[in-house]
């Protein structure tokens, strides 16, 4: 995770931005499988490659990231 100027995001071993340095936190979620960015009241998420991931139902998002 990366601090820059009051905002959070994710910063891979190598430099490369996974999550862009703009959110008010971050968090590991689903068996760090995302990364779940908050900015204000709403909740992004990102996989572990830096692609952002619509998520259109949360309760079948949990379900499925938690099978094992």
């Amino acid at each position: 995770l990366g601090l820059m100027g009051g905002f959070w995001g994710v910063i891979d071993e190598s430099g490369k931005i996974i999550v862009p340095i703009e959110y008010d936190g971050v968090n590991y979620f689903a068996n760090d499988k995302l990364f779940q960015a908050m900015k204000g009241n709403k909740a992004f998420f990102y996989n572990t490659k830096g692609k952002l991931v619509e998520v259109k139902d949360y309760t079948k998002l949990k379900e499925s990231l938690f099978q094992d």
